[in-house]
């Protein structure tokens, strides 16, 4: 993983923790919610406030939760975990949702961890999933937000007395109600302005999502072109619902029927035309099937696939040695055919070749153009750019059983093809 480290393609982006303060603060919030705290003096959290450090000391992965994905949490200790990248979502709406929290609270959080830290109570209103269906429950989440030293609390506390004060024209005569604001002023100071209360949020966005809960599950919920909702497992021994009767579709990730059912139902199209870096993500499989075929034979030597020559070099090489077959042959004909502008996807080719040219549907959401990504990520992982930008955990698990030929050749595709996703 060290070459992934130095290339800036793994553990970056994150909030380092490394001073005692805000150890302390972190730690305040794991105690409040009731989870085992940390003995390290650093370590680095990401915008939710997971740091892989602690995981690994801990070992558990899921230690930010009770009980696993049905009662995760959130920690913020500086406004500077804005816009960083959730690197262990239980759910594959995690960074949405925090992007939500800190568009529409960034003062109060800027204010609140001035003073102390904040965590985040994300209801689920179900106290544990008993069965994969029971993710058809869910149908929104309650965001409450607490401090460990109580401060959102007395921030409230201080403000109903201060309306009591200015409401009661003679509220100068009650002594209690004085003595209790002169304590609240001495104890905390003046709580009076400033954004340090935080109400409670709804967040509605989880129509469709993938969850790490039971193997790994897709929930597909949507009105588009009235398909029914669907749940897609990763884990093959998970069990199948009884078919008769049910209001919704289950199928296994490596289940035919699956893509059938993607494309009849057009959450999946077959673009030649408007995807613009179509030839790019083809060449990418391509040179995946070319260095693929390189790792089998054991070789002490570098292909450099992005240099014309050793690109020819490779496939000569290949070639020799009965390597290349049929699949890369016809795959190089439609990828020339797709730079040339020629390519025309026929009906005979449709369901052989839909795959490489499959995109979400423009007409979805982004959550679930973005969802759909991460679907066909893991069901044919052949473009490792799009592995490593839809399926970072996949991407690196794979990544350590590779050559280091291989690990070379993938970081390099990485970096020249960032961005280029754009559904």
């Amino acid at each position: 993983m060290q070459h992934l480290i130095e290339s800036g393609l793994y553990g970056q982006g994150l909030f380092h923790v490394n001073r005692p303060i805000l150890v302390e603060r972190y730690n305040a919030c794991l105690t409040d919610i009731g989870l085992k705290t940390t003995k390290l003096s650093e370590f680095y959290i990401d915008g939710m406030g997971w740091s892989p450090q602690v995981a690994q000391e801990l070992d558990d992965p899921f230690y930010l939760s009770h009980y696993g994905i049905a009662n995760p949490y959130g920690v913020i200790i500086s406004p500077e975990q804005n816009g960083l990248p959730v690197q262990f979502p239980f759910h594959s709406f995690d960074r949405h949702l925090m992007d939500i929290i800190f568009a529409t609270y960034k003062n109060h959080i800027r204010d609140l961890t001035a003073k102390t830290s904040i965590w985040i109570d994300i209801d689920q209103e179900i106290s544990t999933y008993l069965a994969p269906q029971d993710l058809l429950l869910v149908d929104s989440l309650n965001l409450s937000f607490h401090t460990p030293d109580r401060l959102i609390s007395k921030v409230r506390e201080q403000r109903k007395l201060v309306r009591q004060f200015n409401d009661d024209s003679f509220s100068w005569a009650e002594e209690g109600l004085l003595d209790a604001l002169l304590e609240s002023s001495r104890t905390h100071g003046d709580l009076r302005h400033g954004n340090m209360e935080i109400p409670d949020m709804p967040y509605t966005h989880v129509q469709s999502f993938h969850t790490r809960g039971f193997g790994g599950v897709f929930l597909f919920r949507t009105d588009f072109n009235k398909a029914r909702p669907v749940l897609i497992f990763e884990d093959e021994r998970q069990p199948l619902a009884e078919a008769s009767g049910l209001s919704h579709r289950e199928f296994y990730l490596n289940d035919p029927a699956l893509e059938d059912f993607l494309f009849d139902y057009k959450f999946l199209i077959a673009d030649t035309d408007t995807y613009p870096y179509l030839y790019e993500h083809l060449q990418r499989i391509e040179d995946m099937i070319l260095i693929t075929e390189l790792e089998k034979l054991k070789l002490n030597e570098d292909f450099e696939l992005y240099d014309r020559v050793g690109r020819k070099r490779a496939i000569s090489y290949l070639l020799r040695n009965g390597q290349l077959n049929e699949t890369y042959v016809e795959l190089e004909r439609i990828t020339n055919a797709v730079k040339k502008g020629i390519y025309r996807l026929t009906a005979q080719k449709f369901k052989k070749h839909r795959m490489l040219f499959a995109v979400p549907n423009p007409k979805l959401d982004e959550q679930e153009k973005n969802l759909l990504g991460l679907l066909m990520a893991k069901m044919a992982p052949n473009d490792v750019y799009w592995q490593y930008y839809f399926d970072k955990e996949g991407f690196y698990s794979d990544y350590k059983t590779w050559s280091p030929m291989k690990r070379k050749w993938a970081v390099e595709c990485i970096k020249r093809h960032l961005v280029q996703v754009d559904f």
